[in-house]
């Protein structure tokens, strides 16, 4: 049996010159082009969460089939509607603003097409609509859907039948199966791969490396490139890499990059985006709060339980109830118009995005899918979702004003601070009143005797108030959280989705498909908006999505590709389990550790599979291109966070300090922090290297980050002034680490601290070949840059094999 490592090693001879060269920076033009009916998760999310709601409330009235009015010929209820247009053609070219008449019509730039004929939209709602059509308008109606706005169910719905379909099902041990080499197999995991691969006649590709495994651990556990401390106790034995997995798992780091992982699901910013875009400058303690959830391994019952109920939740101390406070900005923290007029749209969309983020990230869900009409593709009545509503309805997480803004809270601090704010607080207001009393005394007595005396006396006055205020004990802490509404009631149905159309009322409850036992019987309080019952139900180990969605997950973020392949989505529309009864174990032996995150990740580490290398057979290649049946480990890019921080830690320049605040949008390009620490704005860009590779959208939930390959990363490797200075920083870190090396010597160190591994005697011979050229007209500083920057751009520092 043959196995080929040319496409794994990429910088190989030839390839490695031209990138010294700075001709070849790896990467390629990567185009393809999907049918007109498949849309993105995404734009599918964008579509039911901003544009459908819009269309609906205001377009439906004259062009739906539903309400019976055509104007103009045009019906905007459905694709085939504007695509085929009215009385003067398609009223949308797909990526065309300016060729699609609807956005002509609603911008009022021609005042013989002004639509709606009542006013014209608030721009932020043209702004959306353009975007829409900007992103090709995708539309998933390929019917018309009727709607009834009835609290019934959906008429049809056989639930007996429904609950058949694999995501519903009740979760059951599976047995281990058998196998035919069984020694082969060091975990039950492995049993499950095995007889797979067994069964299909598949080749198994051999053991990675020393070298390659313990990167591709390091950057899976902790993001950063494995050090010599970790490494120390690698020995060539089993119980030499658990040491080595045991020290990834115990480091602080280890948060920084499943927090960052969460926070993709949560989506974290820290602005609201929106019309009127405002910063969020209490966002960080969420951020933090759930990177020390991963680094303490807190229990993924009691992290779910947090973020949605934790402020109802009994606490033993001022520090656990702030924490409990702080992790309910999970409901709170994702993209929002706050400058929205209408406030009851404005709830009903904020409502939206929490049960889509819900849905997406714990249930694997698109339950926003039902706001409108009855879900098309799952058993998801429109009256479960209004259920869901009513429990965060029930919730307060904005504070109303023309200008909106999220709900904070006071964090709870000890008595004998409190007791100093307010006292200064009193004593300020108290002077700053005598201060502005006082100004006008000054003013009135301008010209009289007094005057010098009155004067005096402010300039005392007013630098007595400045020196109270630079006194002034520190603020009480604000964080961002959620609240019960003072009024608890049920929701109304909403007439497709227009929430000034009532229809009957929903009780407040969960969704039918996904009842498990206990949740038959688990009443929600008239007391109470619902949310920690929700968290018992979404919690409870009956339940049949929540456990198999996150552990599908870590798989994903382990192996490069969830079980489930559509990890945000387990639903009809999303695609089956490739090995069902290893998700089912999965899901059942994270229950039995105790939702322990540690747990799961150590456990797939120290499994066979895992430690597979991913060179290719040709026979396996054959039948199994995509490696669904993981005969091989999957050769996989390094994310953007995992990228910057490898160039600053190269370079010696990597700041491990814990950012406690948000950083100024200037800092971003400054600040030396891991990048789970830079700020992430909305509608403000992000640093560049993000925009490049691939950076989770923060206004969706994005279990699955898109892996391109374009020029334009190529090019950003090669040009970026951030990559050239930290090649100039790594090179002199290694002249001065390495003060007496030579050539040769710096060579073997810039690969092993760059990739990982020593070069090839071709790739050292080429580089060597390279760099003596100048060596001894130019600083060794000056060449050594070049090969760090040649490094850095090449394949091999960008991928993890």
């Amino acid at each position: 049996m043959m196995y080929s490592f040319q496409n794994e090693s990429s910088i190989g001879a030839a390839a490695f010159c031209c990138i010294l060269l700075g001709a070849i920076f790896g990467g390629g033009l990567q185009v393809s082009a999907l049918a007109s009916d498949e849309i993105s998760e995404q734009d599918l999310t964008f579509f039911e969460s901003e544009v459908r709601p819009l269309l609906i409330e205001r377009c439906y009235e004259c062009h739906s089939a539903e309400s019976g009015k055509r104007k103009g010929g045009l019906l905007l209820d459905h694709r085939m509607g504007w695509s085929v247009g009215g009385d003067t053609g398609p009223a949308i070219v797909p990526g065309s603003v300016s060729e699609s008449l609807v956005s002509r019509a609603i911008s009022y730039e021609d005042p013989d097409f002004e639509m709606p004929p009542k006013g014209r939209l608030p721009q932020s709602e043209i702004e959306v609509i353009n975007k829409w059509i900007q992103r090709g308008a995708p539309d998933p109606r390929l019917e018309i859907i009727e709607f009834t706005g009835s609290s019934k169910p959906k008429t049809g719905i056989d639930w007996d039948k429904e609950r058949e379909f694999w995501a519903f099902q009740p979760m059951s041990r599976p047995e281990i199966p058998e196998v035919r080499r069984p020694e082969w197999v060091w975990t039950e995991l492995d049993a499950f791969i095995l007889h797979e691969l067994e069964s299909r006649d598949l080749e198994i590709a051999p053991d990675a490396d020393e070298q390659s495994l313990a990167r591709r651990m390091s950057f899976d556990l902790v993001g950063l490139p494995p050090s010599e401390d970790w490494t120390r106790v690698l020995d060539g034995t089993r119980s030499g890499w658990e040491q080595y997995v045991d020290l990834l798992l115990a480091s602080p780091r280890f948060g920084e990059k499943w927090g960052r992982s969460w926070l993709d699901l949560a989506r974290f910013a820290e602005s609201t985006g929106g019309g009127r875009s405002s910063t969020l400058p209490n966002a960080w303690r969420y951020r933090n709060y759930v990177v020390d959830a991963f680094n303490s391994d807190k229990s993924f019952n009691e992290f779910v339980t947090e973020q949605i109920a934790g402020d109802l939740l009994e606490y033993q101390s001022n520090e656990e109830r702030a924490e409990h406070l702080i992790a309910t900005a999970y409901l709170s923290i994702g993209p929002k118009n706050l400058d929205l007029q209408d406030k009851a749209l404005l709830q009903m969309n904020t409502v939206d995005e929490q049960i889509d983020t819900l849905g997406r990230s714990l249930m694997g869900m698109t339950i926003s899918c039902a706001r409108c009409h009855d879900h098309k593709f799952d058993p998801i009545p429109a009256k479960d979702y209004y259920g869901l509503a009513g429990i965060l309805l029930s919730s307060k997480s904005l504070v109303r004003g023309n200008i909106s803004s999220l709900l904070e809270r006071e964090l709870p601090i000890d008595p004998e601070l409190r007791v100093a704010v307010e006292n200064h607080q009193k004593a300020e207001s108290e002077l700053a009143g005598k201060v502005i009393a006082l100004r006008k005394e000054v003013k009135a007595a301008e010209g009289m005797p007094e005057h010098v005396a009155l004067s005096d006396r402010l300039v005392q006055l007013e630098a007595d108030l400045k020196e109270l205020r630079s006194n002034a004990p520190k603020s009480i802490p604000m964080a961002i959280a959620v609240d019960e509404q003072e009024t608890i009631e049920d929701c109304h149905i909403r007439i497709r989705g227009n929430p000034h159309q009532k229809g009957d009322i929903a009780p407040r409850g969960f969704l039918t498909i996904a009842a498990t036992q206990g949740s038959n019987q688990r009443a929600i309080t008239e007391q109470q908006s619902g949310r920690l019952e929700l968290a018992q139900w979404l919690t409870d180990p009956d339940h049949p999505l929540v456990s198999r969605v996150y552990v599908n997950r870590v798989w994903k973020h382990m192996t490069g590709r969830g079980l489930v392949r559509t990890v945000d989505n387990f639903g009809n529309s999303g695609e089956k389990p490739t090995h069902p009864e290893l998700l089912d174990y999965l899901a059942l032996e994270f229950q039995r550790m105790g939702g322990s995150t540690k747990a799961l990740v150590r456990k797939i580490a120290l499994s066979h599979f895992y430690q597979l290398s991913s060179a290719t057979d040709s026979e396996s290649q054959k039948h199994d291109p995509e490696n669904l049946w993981r005969w091989r480990m999957n050769r996989r890019r390094l994310e953007a966070e995992a990228l910057r921080d490898s160039i600053l830690w190269v370079s010696g320049d990597l700041d491990f300090s814990k950012s406690e605040e948000a950083l100024g949008v200037a800092a971003l390009s400054k600040s030396k922090l891991r990048s789970l620490y830079l700020p992430v704005f909305r509608e403000e860009g992000m640093n560049d290297l993000f925009e490049v590779f691939d950076f989770a959208n923060p206004s969706f939930t994005v279990g699955s980050r898109p892996v391109s390959s374009t020029p334009s990363q190529s090019l950003f490797l090669m040009n970026s002034p951030f990559v050239q200075d930290q090649a100039r920083r790594a090179a002199e870190l290694a002249v001065f680490k390495h003060p007496d090396a030579d050539l040769v010597d710096h060579i073997d160190y810039a690969f092993h601290r760059s990739i990982g591994r020593f070069p090839l005697d071709s790739e050292r011979q080429l580089a060597e070949n390279y760099l003596r050229e100048g060596w001894r007209d130019i600083p060794i500083k000056t060449s050594l840059a070049k090969l760090y920057h040649a490094l850095f751009a090449g394949l091999d520092f960008r991928f993890v094999r």
